[in-house]
């Protein structure tokens, strides 16, 4: 069934040209498996154990982190962040998926002024 579960989310919609598509969907079904575990294990340890408000709430942003990322949509997004393993995806981004924290999209927000300004 997590099979099936990760095809059907693998070929949620994704904007992009075809070919960032395509890239895109084949990291995301490589992803989200280990995304979906990460999000899960934390949500068990989270109900399960009595913990410090300074660990719960470091669960808490890991499990936001998986929620933010698996949602993502941009096909470039992904292949950007390619190669990235999904532990640090999901604390980068435990914000969001524009993060600050993240060197990934920083670099992506960099370049992107940088072509604003040679034009």
């Amino acid at each position: 069934m997590a099979d099936a579960t990760t095809a059907a989310r693998t070929r949620a919609f994704l904007a992009g040209t075809p070919a960032q598509v395509a890239g895109a969907r084949s990291i995301r079904y490589r992803l989200l498996p280990q995304i979906d575990e990460l999000r899960d294990t934390a949500a068990d340890r989270l109900r399960a154990q009595h913990l410090s408000a300074r660990t719960a709430e470091g669960f808490v942003l890991a499990i936001e982190g998986a929620a933010n990322v698996s949602a993502e949509r941009s096909a470039s997004w992904w292949i950007d962040h390619r190669g990235v393993r999904p532990e640090l995806l999901i604390a980068d981004h435990s914000a969001g998926t524009d993060g600050d924290r993240c060197i990934v999209c920083c670099g992506a927000r960099v370049r992107a002024a940088q072509r604003r300004a040679a034009r």
